[in-house]
């Protein structure tokens, strides 16, 4: 039964289908005005477009507006990468107030340090497609033409795009299914659709030439979940940012190294003893701020929020060296999003729109998340966590 709005149920009030289909400013004001009318609600601020609405199309569908998301300004933040090398001001897309403040602290103390060093350890993405074989000889079937035409599957799942590379497909046997764990690196891009559709395309030449059934997509790969085997051997980015910070330099936040080396020791004593696989303080708040103003896909937070802070004492407990490392951080800066308007303002902020720029974006991510370790688990030390959100984020209902 469709709900009821007034008079009116859902399917009488939502615009007619050559309207869904159309980007055009006017038929964006027709649904607004549909949808306002009928729901006897002002909608003035969703249609106020600052882009031409047309440059949406392929991002979304049955277009009515855009959600108005703050920006703020952190940095400059000084990197010392692989790919990453320099000040760079980092735009966060967030409605917490506070958060840009933390990650700006951040950078001018990790600046008087000298900078954050970076590193990519590894990069890859994966799909987990699975063969029902039900008879040993199915079974037997797809493997021997995983190993036999191995050069052929190669060139097949390539030919689909330039930014494809398949590295390897590992095989597990669960039971009555093979699944097949396609492993790529898709360059610049982060690839998900991409190696949706290569895949498909090698699994359906795998069936014709077999007779094996086979789903596209299982949960092995973990695609928008978080995954203890992808923590462990890889799905996305792996990055590394660290920096060791002088005695003098940390006491600026009325905390001491050894104080902040006990805090995350306990921290990540009790987060295991909670279950919590990758403890940090809060890396995922850097990295969707980043994400939504940057045109990244939002819902892999899911998976690009794990992260592992550690500490440790240097120099006779005088020096703080700490670590984050984002064990599955998924990033573009080619297609999706990221050539939206305001989207790809934001990424050349950072000189990081375009191809030859993924590697960059990911160390810049995770010199942002080790920046926000520092200055926020220095607030809950030091007994100025509350206070400082009570003044700067808390915009209370009026």
């Amino acid at each position: 039964m469709s709900e009821k709005f007034g008079n009116k149920s859902t399917k009488e009030i939502l615009p007619k289908t050559s309207l869904r289909k159309n980007f055009d400013k006017e038929s964006i004001f027709k649904k607004n005005s549909f949808l306002s009318d009928s729901l006897g609600i002002p909608l003035q601020y969703i249609n106020s477009f600052s882009s031409n609405p047309e440059e949406f199309k392929g991002n979304v569908e049955n277009l009515i507006g855009v959600a108005q998301i703050p920006i703020g300004l952190a940095g400059p933040l000084k990197v010392n990468g692989q790919y990453a090398c320099g000040d760079y001001l980092i735009p966060l897309a967030t409605t917490e107030g506070a958060l840009v403040l933390s990650y700006d602290m951040g950078s001018k103390l990790t600046n008087l340090a000298g900078g954050i060093n970076t590193k990519i350890l590894s990069n890859c993405i994966h799909i987990s497609p699975f063969f029902i074989v039900e008879k040993d000889q199915d079974e037997q079937k797809v493997l021997e033409m995983l190993t036999i035409n191995w050069r052929e599957i190669v060139e097949l799942a390539q030919s689909t795009s330039k930014h494809l590379n398949l590295l390897e497909i590992k095989t597990e046997n669960i039971g009555k299914f093979l699944v097949t764990k396609f492993i790529y690196q898709t360059g610049d891009a982060q690839g998900l659709n991409m190696i949706n559709n290569a895949t498909y395309i090698v699994c359906e030449e795998i069936k014709k030439k077999t007779g094996v059934s086979y789903f596209l997509r299982s949960h092995y790969s973990g695609v928008k979940h978080y995954s203890i085997l992808n923590h462990k051997t890889g799905y996305g980015r792996k990055v590394v940012a660290s920096i060791t910070i002088p005695e003098k330099l940390i006491k600026r936040l009325h905390v001491t190294p050894t104080q902040m080396n006990y805090f995350f020791n306990a921290c990540t004593k009790i987060g295991h003893n909670a279950g919590v696989q990758a403890v940090n303080v809060h890396a995922a708040n850097a990295i969707t701020a980043i994400f939504i103003a940057c045109g990244q896909d939002v819902a892999d937070i899911s998976s690009s929020h794990v992260c592992s802070t550690y500490c440790e004492l240097m120099n006779n407990g005088k020096d703080l060296f700490i670590q984050s490392t984002l064990y599955n951080l998924l990033v573009a800066t080619i297609g999706g999003g990221t050539g939206l308007p305001t989207q790809k303002e934001c990424l050349e902020i950072m000189g990081c729109y375009g191809t030859g720029k993924a590697n960059k974006l990911a160390e810049i991510i995770a010199a942002c998340v080790l920046a926000g370790e520092i200055t926020t688990a220095s607030a809950v030390i030091n007994g100025t966590y509350v206070s400082i959100h009570n003044k700067y984020g808390r915009n209370k209902p009026k």
